[in-house]
């Protein structure tokens, strides 16, 4: 029992030391514009974020890429999630614009993201909210 406790109290320091590792190489580095506040503010982007940066931390040579990527990321999100509610007829929180009852106003808000009135279509960048869409949902659900 010892040990399992023991072992459990490391990953939770392991844990502190990868969140606040995450705060400084990719929180601190936001914008502090709109988008870039509901990135800090917003809990359930914090952790969708730090799984993203979790999933590539091993490797250290590429740790300005990593960083860079995961902030685009989560910008991309934002911005999602600020189209979302826009459209939106009630107050929705952001991981509950994943939920099936949702999903025509979340389909909106992914046209209106990824298109641009006066160029159209957005050249892949429908290709970017699939990926990023189905890791956001495996975090959040």
């Amino acid at each position: 029992m010892q040990c399992i406790a023991a072992h459990s109290g490391k990953e939770t320091v392991e844990m502190a030391k990868a969140k606040k590792k995450f705060r400084e190489d990719v929180l601190s580095r936001l914008r502090r514009d709109d988008i870039g506040r509901s990135c800090v503010e917003d809990e359930t982007l914090q952790m969708i974020g730090f799984k993203l940066y979790q999933r590539v931390k091993g490797r250290p040579n590429k740790s300005v890429l990593i960083r860079r990527n995961v902030l685009a990321q989560m910008r991309i999100l934002a911005r999602l999630y600020k189209h979302f509610q826009s459209l939106s007829t009630e107050q929705v929180r952001f991981q509950e614009m994943f939920t099936r009852a949702h999903y025509e106003t979340l389909e909106d808000a992914i046209r209106k993201t990824t298109t641009s009135e006066t160029k159209g279509l957005l050249s892949g960048s429908k290709l970017t909210f699939h990926g990023l869409i189905q890791n956001a949902c495996r975090s959040v659900l």
